[in-house]
């Protein structure tokens, strides 16, 4: 600090003013028996030793965890009745300050009991279909969401037990090792089925040679990429062209990684 404009006392490492800020919570909203979750809450310059105190239906309880840029808040107060659903009040206090985030609402946890088709391309608009029970988006902070292996999509209702969702870019699977499908209301809690998990295989093209050949006649395209399984060779095909003009053409599946189709003559 300065009196003079000029001079400023010395540095000392016992007066440091951090900065911090916080930027959101999420997810919005959660199972009612959700007592291993917890909520985030993304900031920066956070510092565990900081006093930060989660408050959750009127009630302060301490964070699970504070790093840098996160605080993790419980879920769920311990002692909740794990079957009330509604919405109560969020936020946190850093240093008696409080920060509010609203209203999260607890819901009724869902069930997944199938899901088609099992197979779709790693990169598209390709539309999965849920089925199950206790599905909704009529209460506050709903993200329905569905996840293949850590790809997130966004899901939309068609009914309470019907769910449809795309996800438009999914890591290609190695083979005999699809991914595990899952799905959540908050796109954050979410639910596989049981007792066996529900599969998905992505197939995606990598390269493709050559990439040109003579307009008369024909020429036999070598695909290389990953997801081409003896389940689905039959019905493998090739687009040439755009949506507005296009030939399609029959493939034949080599293995998992290789398939041939021939051009249009």
């Amino acid at each position: 600090m300065t009196f003079n404009g000029m001079d400023f006392t010395e540095v000392s490492e016992k007066f440091v003013y951090n900065f911090y800020t916080i930027l959101g919570s999420f997810p919005h909203s959660g199972p009612a028996d959700a007592f291993d979750q917890v909520i985030l809450v993304r900031g920066a310059g956070l510092k565990a030793s900081d006093e930060v105190v989660c408050r959750l239906n009127n009630t302060d309880i301490a964070p699970v965890d504070v790093s840098p840029n996160l605080i993790q808040c419980p879920m769920c107060l311990p002692g909740k009745d794990p079957h009330k659903t509604g919405e109560v009040k969020f936020g946190v206090k850093i240093f008696g300050v409080y920060n509010d985030f609203g209203g999260f609402y607890y819901y009724e946890q869902i069930d997944m009991s199938d899901m088609t088709p099992h197979y779709g391309p790693a990169e598209g608009r390709g539309d999965i279909f849920f089925n199950g029970d206790k599905f909704r988006d009529d209460f506050p902070g709903a993200q329905l969401g569905c996840k293949v292996g850590d790809s997130v999509g966004q899901a939309v209702l068609i009914d309470s037990q019907t769910m449809k969702c795309v996800v438009e870019k999914i890591q290609l699977a190695k083979e005999n090792e699809p991914w595990e499908v899952k799905i959540a209301l908050n796109s954050y809690s979410w639910v596989g089925s049981q007792p066996a998990p529900m599969m998905f295989m992505p197939y995606g093209i990598s390269e493709i040679a050559p990439r040109s050949g003579p307009y008369d006649g024909f020429t036999d395209l070598f695909i290389t990429g990953a997801g081409f399984t003896e389940d689905i060779a039959e019905n493998a095909r090739c687009r040439f062209g755009v949506d507005q003009d296009y030939s399609i053409t029959e493939g034949h599946v080599l293995d998992f990684n290789r398939m041939v189709c021939r051009s249009p003559e």
